[in-house]
């Protein structure tokens, strides 16, 4: 462990600790801050990076495969355009669920059974042949990668104090755009070549080989993030004060490398009762039965009463403002990053050496969209792989500006700009 970090968690004992032996309790930011920064934060942020990392895969990999589906399963374009959304509509019935389970039975527990899931899901996909088969487990891919979307952030802001949060989630978050580039690379890969192999009976092409690599990505992203602890902050909100202590010693253990028994928070604060005082404050709120109830349905009841004054004056008309800005943004964002592998395809070289402009290429093929006749090759060309890396390299550079100089230019404006750009 570095210096700074004795000297941070040296200074926490010397003015905070002994005021902690005399019964104060102390809430999750002095027990967080007080574990230090070292190598279970470094483990933290590597679980986050490879966690957004796999969530990309799941978002953006479809779109490398369309083009090749279309020749091998004899696709029309419009089915073609199911494949790209049926995930989407997945992810909406998801969304609202994994944020309400996540509450209930922890971030680490979800997040590893997420990840293990969508590499069934991932599993499932490779040993599919038909249209309906893949349209039912790419519905689940995004029903389930809501899960590890919603959670990751969660998990790396509670672990971790006030002083490092701001730059563990910007540092994460820039791997949202990493993921996009590596799958670019892995479509190089994969699906740039004739690819067949025959096992137990069933033949696997190069689109099968990718889905079963992403599948044992999954498989270890799972098994590692099986190995870190829960958030003590989720124990705390639970009020399981002695499983929150454990952790936190864990953490400080790992971070100084000093006995866990020399962590200078004896006493922890009751979160439940900070958050009914809370809840408590919102009109209509204040009426309701609020209390400890350990039950799944009193559970639930709690998660819905939280989302519930979104909906209410004064926040109403800020969140359908917020909602209706992310849809018109993602809805851009998408129908560019989901078709960009077809028209990279569309454009690049059929092989006799012409490279067609786009609407020449939509001209000369015009009858085929009624037709199940291939638009572009089984094998794609690497210019498709080259130009979307391209891309995806101008999209971490800029997601790398914006999170440098967020804390310089004033949110509101930075959003504006973007969008307008």
């Amino acid at each position: 462990m570095s210096s700074s970090n004795e000297h941070t968690v040296q200074n926490y004992d010397d003015s905070d600790a002994k005021e902690n032996s005399h019964g104060t309790k102390c809430d999750f930011e002095e027990a967080i801050s007080a574990t230090g920064f070292g190598w279970h934060n470094y483990g933290v942020i590597v679980l986050g990076c490879i966690a957004n990392i796999v969530v990309m895969f799941e978002t953006t990999s479809f779109s490398f495969v369309v083009p090749v589906l279309q020749c091998d399963l004899e696709l029309p374009i419009n089915k073609m355009g199911l494949l790209n959304s049926i995930m989407f509509l997945g992810m909406i019935c998801g969304s609202v669920v994994w944020g309400i389970i996540s509450d209930i039975f922890g971030r680490r527990k979800l997040l590893t059974i997420g990840i293990l899931v969508l590499g069934l899901v991932n599993l499932a996909l490779a040993l599919s042949n038909t249209f309906e088969l893949l349209m039912a487990f790419k519905f689940l891919s995004g029903f389930v990668v809501c899960g590890p979307i919603t959670i990751i952030i969660a998990y790396v802001t509670e672990m971790h104090g006030v002083r490092y949060r701001v730059k563990v989630i910007v540092l994460v978050s820039i791997f949202y755009s990493m993921g996009n580039l590596i799958v670019s690379l892995m479509g190089l890969i994969f699906l740039t070549r004739s690819m067949k192999m025959h096992f137990l009976g069933m033949t696997f092409l190069s689109w099968h080989l990718l889905f079963l690599t992403l599948a044992l990505i999954d498989v270890v992203v799972g098994i590692l993030a099986s190995f870190m602890p829960e958030s003590p902050k989720f124990y705390m909100s639970h009020g399981r004060h002695d499983e929150a202590l454990q952790v936190l010693r864990i953490i400080y253990r790992r971070n100084t490398g000093k006995h866990p028994d020399t962590y200078p928070i004896k006493s922890l604060a009751d979160e439940n009762e900070s958050q009914h005082e809370m809840k408590t404050i919102s009109k209509g709120v204040e009426e309701l039965n609020f209390g400890k109830t350990d039950d799944l349905s009193g559970k639930i009841k709690k998660a819905f009463i939280q989302i519930a004054p979104m909906f209410k004056p004064p926040h109403v008309t800020k969140c359908f403002l917020a909602c209706g800005t992310e849809l018109f943004l993602l809805m851009g964002l998408n129908s560019l990053r989901l078709w960009m592998p077809q028209v990279f395809s569309l454009m690049a070289d059929d092989g006799t050496g012409t490279e067609f402009d786009f609407c020449d290429k939509l001209q000369s093929d015009s009858g085929t969209l009624e037709e199940n006749r291939c638009l572009t090759s089984s094998v794609q060309p690497a210019s498709v792989f080259y130009n979307s890396m391209i891309v995806q390299s101008v999209g971490v550079v800029g997601a790398t500006l914006i999170c440098i100089f967020i804390n310089v230019i004033h949110n509101k404006f930075m959003l504006g700009e973007c969008t307008y750009i």
